[in-house]
């Protein structure tokens, strides 16, 4: 039986054959750091720009990005309001375009499930779902019993 790992580097693998390229210029990851960095490392094309959202839990092995010059960017919602940069009405844009395209339909947010009410029960089930790594997109517990 494969690993996590080689199984989704085979997927990762098999979608970027199917998109014609067999790396790419930008990565964004947003999950899980360190269990895709390694796919992020052999998908990055030689001078790609990887974005990250999401913090590591331990050190990263930079062999397979540093050898190809990639560009490793942090990306965080309020690093500008947090740290008042000169460009900081930059995430009013960001944010009004956001609203804008939602009530277009245009795109949509990532609400997946929504488990109620709020109890002990209700949180182990959401805390089970969210360390299987299975999970995709938002799970919220809501409503006071």
């Amino acid at each position: 039986m494969p690993t996590t790992s080689s199984t989704t580097r085979s997927r990762c693998a098999r979608r970027s054959r199917r998109s014609g390229s067999s790396s790419s210029t930008t990565s964004p990851t947003s999950n899980d750091t360190d269990r895709y960095w390694e796919q992020v490392g052999d998908l990055i094309r030689p001078q790609g720009a990887i974005s990250l959202i999401v913090g590591n839990r331990g050190p990263l092995a930079q062999e397979g990005v540093r050898g190809k010059s990639a560009t490793i960017c942090w990306e965080l919602m309020f690093t500008r309001p947090r740290f008042k940069t000169p460009d900081m009405i930059e995430q009013h844009r960001l944010l009004t375009r956001v609203a804008e395209l939602i009530d277009a339909g245009r795109i949509r947010g990532t609400l997946r499930e929504t488990l109620r009410p709020i109890n002990a029960a209700n949180l182990r089930a959401a805390h089970a779902k969210l360390e299987s790594g299975q999970m995709i997109g938002k799970l919220v517990v809501a409503g006071w019993s």
